[in-house]
């Protein structure tokens, strides 16, 4: 990863309002929020939460009423931090787009679909190419162990950028 110096701080505030901006500017009637916790998960009213406070994760996208929620790992490197928060991106645009509830297997294949080529998407826009194939490597990991994720990476396989970031690789 020898190009992941590019992120800094300020580089990854930046995307993130640049990115918080567009959603709003699309979605005039809703908001995009960004919480970096201990635990990666934003704050989510105990009737709306899918996983346990106890869990710690990378990030996660979360609904509650308007507001679309992106929690972020707030001790995790900042490029694992940016590529999180352009995965849990895709979350947000893919839930705001289909407007169906995520709540079963065919539902988690497209919102992980989505948040997969999000993460490719915008580091290509970006040109942080570590940042893509960062994408492509930990989908490879997590499809190892996850039915719902190993199917996302098989539905990406035929995307552009998926070829041009795991050739690469």
């Amino acid at each position: 990863m020898k190009h992941t110096a590019q992120v800094t701080e300020d580089v990854l505030q930046a995307l993130i309002a640049k990115y918080r901006n567009k959603f709003v500017t699309r979605f005039p009637k809703l908001q995009l929020t960004v919480h970096f916790t201990p635990n990666g998960q934003p704050p989510t009213p105990e009737e709306v939460r899918t996983t346990p406070e106890t869990r710690e994760v990378s990030g996660l996208f979360a609904k509650v009423g308007r507001d679309y929620r992106i929690g972020i790992n707030q001790n995790s490197p900042l490029h694992i931090k940016l590529l999180t928060f352009f995965h849990e991106y895709g979350h947000a645009i893919y839930r705001r787009q289909a407007n169906e509830a995520i709540d079963n297997t065919d539902a988690l294949i497209r919102t992980e679909t989505e948040a997969l080529l999000s993460s490719l998407r915008l580091s290509d826009e970006e040109g942080l190419p570590d940042i893509a194939y960062l994408a492509v490597n930990a989908a490879r990991v997590a499809a190892l162990t996850d039915p719902v994720y190993q199917t996302a990476m098989e539905n990406a396989t035929t995307d552009p950028l998926w070829q041009k970031y795991s050739k690469q690789n």
